[in-house]
């Protein structure tokens, strides 16, 4: 198997609601080849589970190895503004309205002035607007089931 096959499997897998085995095999994909979607659905894995330092760092390497993708980029500014990293987040909503202004998440983001707030809190405590919160939107807006329902293969 290599890269892709490994992400497909995961794939298969968390459209099943198997996060344990969509984790083990994304893992196994990111051996064979860095790829910043492997690194987004690891993030979305994470934040699922509730676990803000793995999807700090699987948003974060997405957005490294593809700055230019809408999807990894408002996730990784949704990770930065709940770590307190406003203007970074706010610079990164900035340049994917500049280059992709009906970008539905990014909008959200933008529009409900979530920069403004202090989102310093433990996970389980989170009021509707914080940070967490908009990454279920961004998950929505990004669903992991495509609309033919046709394998990713």
């Amino acid at each position: 198997p290599d890269a892709y096959t490994k992400y497909c499997d995961g794939r298969d897998a968390l459209d099943r609601g198997d996060l344990e085995s969509a984790e083990h095999l994304l893992l196994a994909s990111l051996e064979f080849s860095a790829h910043f979607k492997t690194h987004e659905v690891l993030g979305d894995i994470a934040a699922i589970q509730g676990n803000a330092n793995d999807a700090f760092k699987h948003y974060a390497s997405a957005y490294s190895l593809n700055p230019n993708s809408d999807s990894a980029a408002t996730r990784y500014a949704c990770v930065l503004l709940s770590s307190g990293r406003t203007d970074d987040a706010r610079s990164i909503i900035d340049s994917v309205l500049d280059r992709n202004p009906s970008y539905g998440p990014a909008k959200e983001l933008f529009q409900d002035d979530f920069f403004g707030q202090s989102v310093m809190l433990p996970l389980a405590d989170l009021p509707r607007w914080n940070c967490w919160w908009l990454l279920g939107i961004v998950l929505r807006w990004s669903t992991c089931v495509d609309v033919a329902g046709s394998s990713r293969r």
